[in-house]
């Protein structure tokens, strides 16, 4: 019995091989160039969603966070693929370190508090 022959005499398992492996190359150079870290932008700002997520989720004083942020960006020369989704992570882990805002209820309940002769 012989191999399956192409019309060029090259075996149809050399060629698939072939395929496969010029495929994997331009996927690759395709992902590689999807994901390219770059430095911070020089007009990063505060997106429309990053507020509405922000908003969603709790997180408060972003311009204070956005200049942090960019402060230590550039400081350090951190390069990122995804820009608003570092700044997520950063407002999400605190990087800014800023104070936390009391909760409505933990102020009602502080003023109640205070009238009653409480510290």
């Amino acid at each position: 019995m012989s191999d399956p022959q192409t019309e060029t005499g090259t075996p149809n398992k050399e060629r698939h091989d072939s395929d496969t492996t010029e495929r994997n190359i331009r996927r690759s150079k395709s992902l590689t160039t999807r994901n390219k870290k770059t430095p911070i932008p020089d007009n990063f700002c505060i997106t429309e969603k990053i507020r509405t997520w922000a908003e969603k989720n709790g997180h408060t004083n972003l311009e204070e966070r956005l200049e942090h942020f960019v402060g230590q960006a550039k400081a350090k020369g951190y390069t990122y693929a995804d820009w608003n989704q570092a700044f997520q992570n950063a407002i999400r882990g605190d990087w800014a370190r800023l104070p936390k805002e009391p909760k409505s209820h933990d102020v009602v309940a502080h003023t109640l508090e205070l009238m009653q002769g409480g510290a």
